[in-house]
């Protein structure tokens, strides 16, 4: 429901009702500020700071600064996934990678995300590539013997 708010600067202003108008705001942060004396009070500081301290240790840090390289290299693969799918511009993930590239240069942490990645795979395609050559082989002394017979 939209209704006529009155005018502003001589104009016809519709607007939403349940929109604050700014002067409205202002009084109302006035009435909460003198009703705090200012601001509220410290203990909501010791709840953030209490809230935030297990991040304090370095241990943490690292933590989270490993799953913040998991969680990039993970964005990058989604969305390289996504635009071989053709449900997201390609544009977005070659500007995402240009990012990718800058950041492996820089961050050590980004650098390990695809070492373990490669420390994963790597395993698996050593066994796809001895299955292809082992038929590699077979087929070619199978043609071996065969030109070998004729």
């Amino acid at each position: 429901m939209i209704r006529d708010t009155g005018t502003i600067r001589g104009r016809r202003h519709v607007g939403n009702p349940s929109t604050p108008s700014p002067s409205q705001s202002s009084c109302c942060a006035a009435v909460l500020l003198q009703s705090f004396g200012a601001f509220p009070s410290t203990g909501s500081n010791a709840q953030v700071r209490d809230f935030w301290s297990p991040l304090s240790s370095a241990k943490a840090r690292k933590q989270v600064m490993r799953a913040r390289a998991d969680v990039e290299v993970g964005l990058g693969i989604v969305m390289l996934a996504g635009a071989l799918c053709m449900y997201c511009a390609p544009i977005t993930v070659i500007l995402f990678w240009n990012v990718m590239m800058m950041r492996y240069m820089m961050s050590s942490w980004t650098q390990d995300s695809f070492q373990r990645i490669d420390n994963f795979l790597n395993p698996i395609l050593m066994k796809v590539h001895h299955a292809e050559t082992a038929q590699g082989l077979r087929s070619a002394r199978k043609v071996d013997m065969a030109c070998a017979f004729l």
